[in-house]
């Protein structure tokens, strides 16, 4: 996966030790990428195999929640 960004220094930035990402085309999963190691000072590098616990996931749901009556908005403003 080649990114418009450097990862590595951006998870150096906020000081991330590992994370995993998903590229999303036309609402199907095409590709996915490991970055980095899953625990800070280990050598177990993330891959797709890799389990992460979800956070503050609230957040990015109710932002996706927010957007789907927003585009029926935007879709019956387009009429």
């Amino acid at each position: 996966m080649e990114l418009a960004i450097d990862i590595h220094e951006r998870m150096k930035h906020y000081n991330v030790s590992g994370l995993s990402m998903a590229l999303i085309h036309h609402g199907q999963i095409s590709m996915t990428e490991g970055f980095g190691v899953l625990e800070a000072g280990a050598d177990n590098k993330v891959n797709r195999h890799s389990i992460f616990s979800a956070c503050s996931i609230s957040k990015f749901v109710s932002s996706i929640l927010g957007l789907i009556p927003l585009k029926a908005y935007l879709q019956w403003l387009s009429y």
